[in-house]
């Protein structure tokens, strides 16, 4: 029945509910239906745990099932179909269940959204006029912290959070600010701790532990840039805790999948977050899949945009854009130059006509750990004949040229003291090989609607603003893909103009890492979305916290909607904690449904 249904194999999740919560008897079937609801509520697959090697009975590619063994969102199918989900249940005395679930679409159900996602860690912010009042707060918290126990962090950080709205619009006093990321109670204590110990001597705190603690004005000491990582960032899940949570991201991977769907074997967000698979060399062949030019590019398109969407969304904005290779496209669309339509067609066009050309002209490439300067004159030195494709930092610079090219150059320059590695590409991007690319790339361009930018759009090629005219951008963006990177040049360029606040948005930190050597002695501020060994929503928490702290308008509250939180204060939170410790103590409301503490 289901391989008649549908010709794509793989395409039906399956697990047991049994897995995780053991076996109900009677009431294993309601167990499995509340799942199922969750599921099309929440639009999310949920895992089936403890599985580690699938039965080898049974060749699941060869069927319309997969086991699925992680947390993965649930995206529309690109004809429109509904999410839909069975259940089964099988009775000891042979009576069989079976119930098929349909997702309710309309309007109505817009307002479903809850985040159920676990955070790793909460936001606790507040601004006061002067550092007294600051300390004030914070001893009055920590002795009531100290005399009750509280256990709900997120609870508290809203209360916070509803305190200090309540406050401002009262008073809007601001003069120092404090900002802490906390992962538990034990862990906000230590932190209360320490700003008050510090707090006395020091007129800053900075702590990577997520620790902020400003005076002064709060306005932000410079202006903010956007950058947008380009191929070579992308990897197998980027930032899939945080769509799986925020149900809104899922429109653009829709999107995307619908424009797409003629370019791939299978949609494009199978790539992102491809069916769990159970070894090492199966991961492996992920990645290389998602590596592929014609599927990296639109793959980072949608990913930068996720995050773009997600920073905004927070009040976050920027006066400069700017990004590296491809996503120099990215940030045109984020600038209103053109549409997200466009750009993700463009990105699957520009990653078709790349590779192609990797076929017909095949390149390599090699970064060299030096200066565009000393790599030139050392390979001028060696004779060997390649190119300068992006002049990355002081420490950093791509080559580009012929696979023997490369192969030579690689050998001489790690010979001559020079760190040299290949990079697995099959093209020389950024150089004259790429001419003809950017010759039939401007047939492409020439459809597309471009627009003024609203913010300055640094350029990779000249590492100057974009021009405003849609011909000029055009015929810019033909120029990019043969001409080298000049991302050290617009980098300072952006500086010199007054970017002093640079926030990578989308997967990784490789940009961060180059603004950081670019222009380490003047000691900018670099913010990232991502980082490795943590859960994208703990690494959102310390972007947004050190953001409030340099001044950024940041907005807490999506942070806390959708969550289930009680819009109570501080003091109402200590008073139920004495409720629940002596309840003997206070008088209580009761009624049909629950009792609770009244004052």
């Amino acid at each position: 029945v289901f391989q008649k249904s549908d010709s794509v194999p793989q395409y039906c999740a399956i697990g047991s509910v049994k897995s995780m919560i053991g076996h109900c008897k009677s009431a294993a079937g309601m167990a499995g239906l509340i799942k199922a609801v969750l599921s099309l509520k929440h639009k999310i697959l949920p895992p089936t745990i403890g599985v580690e090697v699938p039965n080898t009975e049974v060749d699941f590619s060869q069927t319309p099932f997969y086991i699925n063994t992680e947390s993965r969102p649930w995206f529309s199918k690109p004809d429109g179909q509904p999410r839909r989900a069975g259940v089964s249940a099988f009775g000891f005395g042979g009576t069989n269940f079976h119930v098929v679930l349909e997702e309710y679409a309309k309007d109505y159900g817009e307002s479903s959204g809850l985040d159920m996602s676990p955070r790793e860690a909460e936001i606790l912010s507040w601004v006061r006029a002067s550092r007294a009042e600051i300390q004030g707060v914070l001893e009055h918290l920590s002795g009531k912290l100290e005399k009750n126990e509280i256990t709900d962090l997120a609870q508290l950080a809203y209360s916070v959070f509803l305190d200090e709205e309540d406050i401002r619009r009262k008073d809007g006093k601001e003069g120092v600010r404090l900002d802490i990321v906390a992962t538990s109670m034990a862990d906000l204590r230590k932190k209360l701790k320490m700003v008050l110990e510090e707090i006395l001597v020091k007129g800053s705190i900075s702590r990577p532990q997520g620790v902020y603690y400003s005076e002064g004005t709060l306005k932000p000491a410079g202006r903010v840039c956007f950058l947008f990582p380009g191929q070579g960032s992308q990897r197998v899940n980027m930032l899939r805790d945080l769509v799986l949570s925020v149900p809104k991201t899922h429109l653009i991977f829709e999107l995307a999948n619908e424009l797409l769907r003629d370019y791939f074997e299978r949609p494009l967000s199978r790539y992102i977050y491809p069916l769990p698979v159970f070894s090492d060399s199966e991961r492996d062949q992920q990645q290389a899949e998602l590596n592929q030019t014609q599927i990296a590019q639109p793959a980072l398109a949608v990913i930068d945009l996720v995050a773009y969407d997600l920073l905004t969304s927070y009040g976050i904005g920027a006066e400069f854009m700017a990004g590296h290779s491809f996503g120099e496209y990215v940030a045109l669309c984020a600038a209103g130059a053109l549409s997200r339509e466009d750009l993700i067609s463009l990105a699957a066009i520009r990653g078709r006509l790349v590779r192609e050309a990797g076929k017909t002209n095949p390149g390599s490439m090699a970064a060299v750990r030096a200066d565009a300067e000393k790599t030139a004159t050392v390979l001028k030195e060696l004779g060997i004949s390649v190119s300068l494709a992006n002049l990355n930092a002081p420490n950093q610079t791509i080559i580009a040229g012929s696979f023997a090219a490369i192969e030579d150059a690689v050998r001489a320059l790690n010979s001559k003291g020079l760190p040299t590695k290949k990079i697995p590409v099959t093209a020389a991007f950024h150089t004259a090989a790429m001419t003809e690319v950017g010759e039939k790339l401007s047939a492409e361009l020439a459809k597309v609607d471009f627009h003024q930018p609203r913010s300055k759009v640094y350029s990779n090629t000249t590492g100057n603003p974009y021009p405003d005219s849609p011909k000029d951008i055009r015929a810019l963006l033909a120029d990019h893909i043969a001409k080298p990177v000049q991302f050290e040049k617009e980098i300072r360029e952006m500086y010199q103009a007054g970017a002093r606040i640079f926030i990578e948005v989308g997967p990784g930190r490789v940009l961060s890492g180059l603004v950081e050597r670019i222009l380490g002695s003047q000691s900018p501020v670099v913010l990232s979305l991502d980082a490795k060994r943590r859960s994208g929503w703990r690494q959102l928490a310390y972007l947004l916290a050190k953001a409030s702290n340099l001044g950024l308008p940041v907005n807490l509250k999506p942070w806390f909607e959708n969550r289930r939180l009680v819009p109570i204060s501080t003091d109402e939170i200590f008073k139920r904690a004495q409720a629940r410790a002596n309840p003997s103590a206070v008088t209580w409301r009761v009624n049909p449904g629950k009792a609770t503490p009244w004052h």
